[in-house]
Order: structure tokens, then C-alpha cells, then sequence
């Protein structure tokens, strides 16, 4: 009794088919977000995002916003 092998691909693609099966679809979404490795250089980019902030100027803003609310 011969078995066709199947390509990479093909098992790639029944994989996928089971675990959405399996999973269901918010389930199999998470599990594939799992696998994402991302690119660059977080620390980095994170640098760039939120800037060179000391303490005092940090709680300036958030003692500003609190007198706003309670205003």
C-alpha cells in the first residue's frame, strides 16, 4: 500500500484546517497571534514613541489632569 507524501504546504494547510475546527475562530486567531515574532527594534522605536520624560515632568501632567477632573 503506497501513500502519497504530502508537501510541506499541504501539511501546513490541514494543520491550520484542524486547529480552526478545533479551536473555533477567535480561539484559532489568538493562537496564530501567538506566532508572530515581529520585526525591529522595540527598545528603540520605544525610545522614539515616548521621548526623554523625567519623573517631575510626568507627574506635572498627571497632577494637571487630576485638578482638571476635580474642577
Amino acid at each position: 500500500m503506497k501513500t502519497k507524501k504530502k508537501t510541506n504546504l499541504e501539511i501546513l494547510l490541514y494543520g491550520y484546517e484542524l486547529l480552526y475546527k478545533n479551536l473555533g475562530p477567535v480561539d484559532y486567531t489568538r493562537f496564530l497571534q501567538q506566532l508572530e515574532t515581529g520585526n525591529g527594534d522595540y527598545t528603540k522605536q520605544r525610545d522614539q514613541w515616548l521621548g526623554k520624560h523625567s519623573i517631575d515632568s510626568i507627574y506635572s501632567v498627571l497632577s494637571s489632569q487630576k485638578k482638571r477632573k476635580v474642577a
